[in-house]
């Protein structure tokens, strides 16, 4: 294989990693996790002065605001007071409003009832409460479940009941971070899900042979397949002239 061809193919292969770390690198978003369930129907109704509490959040990341899955019917929804609490010590350690005004349709796009409740830091889980603290209701919107017991949204006020469903929460952060910051936050996730030897630096080392050896081994079979062609080209030669 030419020295040409090879400089130009481990050049083109720089050139992908650089513009993979620089698209990282510019990717920003305010999205820090969601508690994983779908909006998919209304799974209950939040009367005024009424409080519904979704239990057992494991917090991924640290946030700062809070989104709740809602359905208003295109009018203007009531101002709702948000709550987060520790869910073993019951201590609030969030608070915030969703001012009133707000429109959201099931599956419609567009702004959700969101509140800003100060940062929460990551680890253990919360309860996420809601108060409808104006006028008129609102629907909750989430996943059904078949058993009551399958769900950790309670409505009521001191004494919750279960409800039909779970809410749908997201979680959000103040500023929007990079893709390239989040990467070892990604791998730390990642290495809780295998066996206790294999940790985030196996992500790494993986990436790093990624970004070294792929292009190393691709070089290395154009230069068989290189030489390979160039012997064919010499037999047939040869063969030519007897």
């Amino acid at each position: 294989m030419p020295r040409g061809a090879r400089a130009l193919l481990l050049g083109g292969a720089a050139v992908v990693v650089v513009a993979a770390v620089i698209a990282l690198a510019v990717d920003r978003r305010r999205l820090a996790f969601s508690n994983g369930v779908a909006p998919n129907q209304a799974v209950a109704t939040l009367a005024p002065g009424q409080r519904a509490c979704q239990r057992r959040v494991p917090v991924i990341e640290r946030f700062e605001l809070v989104a709740a899955a809602t359905d208003t019917g295109g009018h203007p929804g009531p101002a709702l007071d948000v709550s987060v609490l520790d869910h073993v010590s019951r201590r609030v350690i969030g608070m915030g409003r969703v001012p009133a005004g707000y429109r959201t349709r099931i599956g419609a796009p567009g702004p959700a009832a969101t509140a800003e409740v100060g940062r929460v830091r990551h680890g253990g889980e919360i309860d996420v409460c809601l108060q409808d603290v104006g006028p008129q209701p609102v629907q909750l919107v989430g996943t059904a479940v078949r058993r009551s017991s399958q769900s950790d949204l309670a409505l009521g006020g001191r004494r919750q009941r279960p409800a039909g469903g779970n809410l749908q929460l997201t979680f959000l952060r103040e500023r929007p971070v990079t893709l390239l910051s989040e990467m070892p936050v990604t791998f730390r996730r990642a290495a809780l899900f295998l066996p206790p030897v294999v940790g985030a630096w196996t992500f790494w080392l993986l990436a790093a042979l990624m970004a070294v050896a792929v292009p190393l081994l691709l070089a290395r079979a154009l230069r068989l397949a290189w030489a390979a062609r160039r012997d064919d080209d010499r037999e047939r030669a040869t063969a030519s002239y007897p």
